[in-house]
């Protein structure tokens, strides 16, 4: 699985990479350059997610934190769009759905999934 992170620095540019945390707290994305090189991006704590390794039905990647909307079929398989939010729990990505007496699903195992919003 591909173990990526994304971040936002203070100027609002948005990073992908591996993640660094030291103690004090900073926060830093380094990228690879083609020379075998990295650049550590510093990043806003608040603004790191780690990749899910699933992407939406339209290709985009799906990182922690992300608003998703996915569609089930409901009672007498009426077609609704469920709208929630991705985290990890026990050790897996779920979606944690709007409506709380719905739950919270495998990320894994639903299909057609969109991303909405991304929260940073």
């Amino acid at each position: 699985m591909d173990i990526t992170f994304e971040g936002k620095t203070p100027m609002g540019q948005f990073v992908y990479g591996s993640l660094l945390e030291f103690p004090d707290g900073d926060c830093f994305i380094c990228t690879p350059n083609s020379d075998n090189t990295l650049d550590k991006h510093f990043v806003l704590p608040e603004t790191i997610a780690q990749y899910t390794g699933i992407e939406d039905k339209n290709g985009r990647r799906i990182f922690d934190g992300y608003r998703v909307r996915v569609p089930m079929y409901g009672l007498f398989e009426k077609l609704i769009l469920m709208k929630g939010t991705v985290e990890w729990k026990n050790g897996a990505f779920h979606v944690k759905w709007d409506d709380e007496d719905k739950g919270r699903h495998f990320l894994g195992y639903l299909e057609d999934v969109e991303v909405i919003e991304e929260v940073m």
